[in-house]
């Protein structure tokens, strides 16, 4: 008695990758990447530039003016010196 064999596989069938199925979604998805991409880099050159014109210092200005100068304190307590030093004109 003989038996014939089958010549049928278990083997996965071979499929194409999702970029050769679908190479307009591919282009797409590709161009969506490099536009987020080259945003975000946009979008953190103009935060780091407005960072540092934030810092830059201004100098303050004022008109000067010629009198007195007056300057007060008032209050009750004892005053505690953090240094003391002697001095010593040789002229009045």
């Amino acid at each position: 008695m003989t038996t014939a064999m089958s010549t049928t596989s278990n083997a996965p069938k071979s499929r194409l990758p999702f970029i050769k199925k679908h190479p307009i979604w591919t282009i797409l998805a590709a161009l969506l990447v490099l536009l987020l991409g080259v945003g975000g880099w946009i979008y953190f050159m103009q935060t780091r530039r407005a960072a540092s014109a934030a810092t830059k210092v201004v100098p303050q200005t004022a008109t000067v003016r010629q009198g007195n100068l007056i300057i007060s304190a008032g209050g009750t307590g004892t005053l505690a010196v953090a240094n003391e030093i002697d001095l010593a004109f040789t002229t009045s």
